[in-house]
């Protein structure tokens, strides 16, 4: 099991790439009764990246926590990830590919990035 916050979360928006949504889903799953947003099912993926965007941000703004699953493939999980760091909710790796640029990240699979 992952290891939440210790503040325990009510909201988790689970940010990932649409490629992962399956994952994301499943991943969702042993989360329990936490609330969680699930992007890929959540947010209306046939509106304008601008659209999908601010969905993403009204749920980012309602999240405890955002847990990140990642292929390298998504610019929208990096731009989600930023969100979450803006509005100060704390990030939790957990499912990166290594990329030469993102051992920082990969280095915090399982772990919070910003607590």
């Amino acid at each position: 099991m992952n290891k939440l916050h210790p503040d325990h979360p009510r909201k988790i928006f689970i940010a990932h790439s649409i490629g992962m949504t399956d994952k994301a889903v499943e991943y969702a799953k042993t989360l329990g009764a936490f609330e969680v947003y699930v992007p890929g099912i959540d947010t209306i993926q046939t509106g304008t990246e601008k659209e999908i965007l601010e969905a993403n941000r009204r749920a980012l703004k309602d999240a405890d926590e955002c847990h990140v699953l990642w292929d390298l493939s998504s610019l929208g999980t990096i731009f989600d990830m930023g969100m979450a760091f803006g509005l100060g909710i704390p990030i939790y790796i957990v499912k990166t590919k290594t990329h030469h640029w993102t051992k920082f990240v990969v280095k915090r699979e399982g772990k919070y990035l910003i607590e």
